[in-house]
């Protein structure tokens, strides 16, 4: 029981901490940053597709796909910050030429992993066409 109710606290704290972001949206007052992050980016945010567009000067776009879920956001980033529209924020745990790692404060504080995907061969067939126009 002790173990149920220790979940659920976990649980609903990751849940605040993602609506805290929402309700503080500070996507608009963000200045985005120059970054090495160029191009595509494709993995998992648990069920998700999730495919990353970044340009150089620090804007791009997130795409994700689940269950006939899509969308689609404009991005910013700041520093070793991604804010998407939504005002939802990942952090940069480190990236490679290979990999990218991204760390979330919410729902248990989880981090994911993307690879380049420069043709969007991994993305969904949503994303791969929301992001070629």
């Amino acid at each position: 029981m002790k173990k149920v109710v220790l979940l659920s606290l976990v649980l609903g704290l990751g849940g605040c901490a993602a609506t805290t972001d929402m309700m503080n949206n500070q996507y608009m007052s963000v200045i985005p940053t120059s970054t090495d992050l160029n191009g595509f980016w494709t993995g998992n945010n648990g069920p998700y597709a999730v495919t990353y567009s970044f340009n150089k000067d620090g804007t791009g776009l997130m795409c994700s796909s689940w269950n006939g879920k899509d969308s689609i956001e404009k991005l910013k980033v700041n520093g070793n910050e991604i804010i998407v529209q939504s005002g939802l924020k990942q952090t940069i745990k480190s990236k490679t030429d290979s990999k990218l790692e991204l760390k979330v404060n919410y729902y248990g504080g989880g981090s994911y992993q993307y690879s380049p995907d420069p043709n969007l061969q991994n993305a969904s067939p949503y994303c791969e066409k929301a992001l070629r126009n």
